[in-house]
Parts: structure tokens; C-alpha cells; sequence
């Protein structure tokens, strides 16, 4: 069989279904209302029909997208029960993943987990190591819930939150940079 049905766009599919309308269920999956829409695309593409329309402002399941919805929320129930079995977790934990490149884990990672813990106590916090452009696509498919990253090596315009101080190290034998201060943007 050739065809899957993605996790991740099931849980989406259900979130519009849930929400009433795709910006709801983005804002509550912590994606962007183009992923959660790429998300109803693809399974579309799959089924190879449309599951959703268009009803003025609202958005109206199609009868194949209410059968669609039906058996997500199997695929889903039974999915999450082989993970907490099979992971032998009882109940349902909350877990963020933290997703962040080299440059900001040192100093960022231990402030959000705090932060995390202070909100969430129980919550258990996973993270992440990855290119910048990875962590945008983990984003986008919601294998990662926060990703802290490099917005000009990311093709996606993130939200500055703040800088880094970076340091700049070379050899002993190696010289010294002309020009004092910090260095010129990279130009694309």
C-alpha cells in the first residue's frame, strides 16, 4: 500500500474540526495556519479528494472529510496508546521539545527550561540540537514545539527575541581582524 496518512496532519485535521477554522487550530497546535492548511493539503493529496470547503468564514468538512475526521481520531487514540505503552509512560505526560542550533544552547536552553518548569512543573522538557534549517522544518511539522535558531541561514522570518554575545577565537599564530567590532552581516 502506497498511500500513509501522516500523524501530524491527522492531529491537524482534527485541531481545525476541534477549533472551528484553521487560524484556531494553528494557534492551538503552536504552528502557522499555512502549515496546519499544507497539513489538510496533504492528506487530501492522499485521499486524492477534497475534505474540506470553504463556507463563507467558516470552514465545512466534505462527507469524505467527515469520515476522514472519524477515523483520525482512531488512528490518533491508538497511536498515543501504543506510545505510552510501548514508551511505558502511564497517562498522558506533557513533553515540549526545545529545538536550537549550537550557537544559542548554551545560554538560552537553561533559561527556557526553567521558565518551562516554572509554568509546566510537570512537564518534561526534550530538546533538540539542529541546523537552523531543520529546526524550521520540525517546526512546520510539529515535531518540535519551540525552536530557537539562526533566521538568516532559515528560509522562514522568525521573531527576534534578543542576541547572543558571540566571541570570536583563532589560532595563536593566527591575526588579528583589521577592523575592530562586530562583524558585517553575511549578505545572501
Amino acid at each position: 500500500m502506497a498511500h500513509v496518512l501522516d500523524i501530524v496532519a491527522l492531529r491537524s485535521l482534527i485541531a481545525v474540526a476541534d477549533r472551528g477554522g484553521f487560524h484556531r487550530a494553528a494557534e492551538s497546535l503552536a504552528l502557522s495556519q499555512s502549515a496546519v492548511s499544507q497539513h489538510v493539503r496533504r492528506l487530501e493529496k492522499t485521499l486524492g479528494r477534497p475534505v474540506v470547503e470553504r463556507d463563507g468564514r467558516r470552514t465545512r468538512f466534505t462527507a469524505e472529510g467527515r469520515l476522514l475526521l472519524e477515523q483520525a481520531r482512531r488512528i490518533i487514540a491508538v497511536h498515543d496508546e501504543a506510545l505510552r505503552t510501548l514508551l511505558g509512560v502511564e497517562g498522558d505526560p506533557d513533553v515540549i521539545v526545545i529545538g536550537s542550533t549550537e550557537h544559542a544552547a548554551d545560554q538560552i536552553l537553561p533559561r527556557l527550561t526553567a521558565a518551562v518548569r516554572e509554568v509546566l512543573p510537570d512537564c518534561r522538557v526534550r530538546f533538540r540540537i539542529d541546523r537552523s534549517a531543520r529546526l524550521v522544518e520540525a517546526v512546520d511539522r510539529g515535531a518540535v514545539d519551540l525552536a530557537v535558531y539562526v533566521t538568516e541561514a532559515a528560509a522562514t522570518e522568525g521573531i527576534p527575541v534578543g542576541g547572543l554575545p558571540l566571541a570570536w577565537y583563532a589560532a595563536p599564530e593566527g591575526e588579528r581582524p583589521r577592523r575592530a567590532g562586530p562583524a558585517p552581516p553575511r549578505r545572501h
